[in-house]
Formats: structure tokens, C-alpha cells, sequence
């Protein structure tokens, strides 16, 4: 079931982003979920250039990043509903929708390019300042790898349910009943397969007391991560 979330499978090619450092791509990921906190219609129109010119370079067929916005799609959905139930502005909802498939690609171009050691590599070396605190960064690693592992359980779960509501009549004109209906049963499946994902997790390479370190920082990564800060002084004066 995790295998057919594309948004976390990893794809072999020789292409320039699947060679800039993890720690680089984990960096930009955090500059570029600031930038997509502006609210200006514009500049999330820039970001979405910005994310085609990337998916072109990753060499990835673009029916993988498709699908990976595709398994959201209820989620978006619900997301939509409720802001409208809050009586949200039409913009401002449709910038948040907007949000969070910019990230959701985002991310896919990242995990897609990224192999999962080299990813784990990667948050040892984003949380290596937490050391100061005497804070074990190599559990937190492991955790935050369990929760990325997660999210495709959620999501899957997020759609199941939705469906199972549309079979049984409950629509969007239900909208508190159908909110309701998918909180109780998505989380309370996915606390039933969480012992599962550990186990998979602990049986695999995620052993947090020894972490391999990868460092592939090049010049590139330096000129890279300078851009995105720039843009977003740029955006945020």
C-alpha cells in the first residue's frame, strides 16, 4: 500500500536535482513553504513556474507528480468545505488549496530525487544545533521518518473513507456530518496500523543509533540555497 503513494517513492535518474545535497533540499523545502505564506495570487503563479521548471529537470514523468497531487484530492476537497463553512474568503481559500499542492509538489521532487538514507542523512545533519540541548536528534530522525512513512496511511485512510461516505449517501450537503464521519474512523485506523509502520521501519534501515552520514555539499547546493533565500527577503521586505 505504501509502494503505490507516488508522492514517496523514489525514481532513478541521472538528472541535476537528484544530485544536490539532501540537506540543500531539505533547506529550500523549509525557504519555500515561508515563500508560499504570502497570500498574493501573483507570487504563487510565479511558484508554480518555478515547480514546472523543476519537475522538468528532475527527468520525471509528470503523471508521478499528477498522481501524487491526485491522492490528496479529497483532502483538498474537505479542506475547501471547511474554510467555506468558516466563511473564508473565495481567494483566500483557494490560495490555501493552492498551498498545499505547491508543497505537496514540492516535497514529491524532493523524495522522488532523494534516496531514503541519503534523506536520513539529511535531517541528522538539519537537526545536528539541537546536540547543544543535549537532545537526541538520532530518535527524533526516526521519528520524523515514521511520520513521513505515515502520511501515505493517511491519506490512503483520508480516501477510503471518503468513498465509503459517498456510498452511503452522505454528501456535501452534509458537510458537519461528513467532517465528522471522517476524523473518528481515518485516525483511528491509522493508530491501528502505526505499530505496523514501526515495525516495518525497525526491520529496515532505520536504526537510529547508527546513522550513516552523507555530506555532498557542492557549490551548486551554496549558489542554490542563496537564491531561495534571496527570493524570499525579496518577497517578505
Amino acid at each position: 500500500m505504501l509502494n503505490s503513494i507516488q508522492i514517496f517513492s523514489y525514481t532513478e535518474t541521472n538528472s541535476i536535482i537528484h544530485k544536490i545535497d539532501s540537506l540543500n533540499k531539505l533547506l529550500t523545502l523549509i525557504v519555500f513553504t515561508l515563500i508560499s505564506f504570502n497570500n498574493n495570487i501573483i507570487i504563487h503563479l510565479i511558484l508554480i513556474l518555478y515547480l514546472i521548471i523543476l519537475i522538468i529537470l528532475s527527468k520525471i514523468k509528470i503523471i508521478s507528480y499528477v498522481k501524487s497531487i491526485k491522492n490528496i484530492t479529497y483532502l483538498l476537497v474537505a479542506i475547501f468545505l471547511i474554510n467555506i463553512i468558516c466563511k473564508m474568503d473565495i481567494i483566500l481559500n483557494l490560495i490555501n488549496i493552492f498551498r498545499i499542492i505547491e508543497i505537496v509538489i514540492y516535497s514529491s521532487i524532493i523524495t522522488m530525487t532523494t534516496k531514503t538514507d541519503e534523506l536520513i542523512s539529511g535531517l541528522y545533519r538539519l537537526l545536528i544545533p539541537l546536540k547543544i540541548f543535549k537532545i537526541n536528534i538520532n530518535k527524533i530522525v526516526f521519528i520524523l521518518i515514521m511520520s513521513i512513512k505515515l502520511i501515505p496511511v493517511i491519506i490512503d485512510e483520508f480516501n477510503k473513507t471518503i468513498k465509503g461516505l459517498k456510498g452511503k449517501g452522505v454528501g456535501a450537503k452534509n458537510k458537519l456530518l461528513m467532517i465528522k464521519s471522517i476524523v473518528i474512523p481515518t485516525f483511528s485506523l491509522i493508530i491501528r496500523k502505526s505499530d505496523n509502520i514501526v515495525t516495518d521501519l525497525e526491520f529496515k534501515l532505520y536504526n537510529y543509533e547508527n546513522i550513516k552520514i552523507t555530506n555532498n555539499w557542492k557549490l551548486i547546493d551554496t549558489i542554490i540555497f542563496i537564491i531561495h533565500i534571496f527570493i524570499l527577503i525579496l518577497l517578505w521586505r
